[in-house]
């Protein structure tokens, strides 16, 4: 895929809709100027088999009224989160990986 930021700068981000993750995946960090953004969502990592959702190095996560849920509310539902060097962070902070409130 090909990321072309807005000439003006706004909603460059990389909009994560709610679900459930139940293998393992990994993230790449994010063209320059772009962030993961979770916008009024759950996001589960859970299963039987310990799924493990790994965000690479340097990548930048915001949300608003989200979550990043590990490991579910069952027995045997595990999951895990590796996020060495990651920013978690709201959409309104464009100090890092773009603007996302368009302000």
């Amino acid at each position: 895929n090909t990321f072309t930021p807005r000439e003006d700068g706004a909603y460059n981000a990389i909009l994560i809709n709610g679900g459930t993750i139940t293998e393992d995946q990994t993230w790449d960090v994010p063209p320059a100027g772009f962030s993961y953004y979770f916008n009024n969502t759950t996001v589960y990592v859970q299963g039987t088999n310990n799924p493990t959702l790994t965000l690479q190095e340097g990548t930048v996560v915001k949300s608003y009224r989200s979550r990043l849920q590990i490991g579910g509310n069952s027995a045997g539902q595990l999951g895990k989160l590796v996020a060495d060097g990651v920013v978690f962070t709201s959409y309104r902070d464009d100090s890092v990986g773009g603007n996302t409130n368009g302000g």
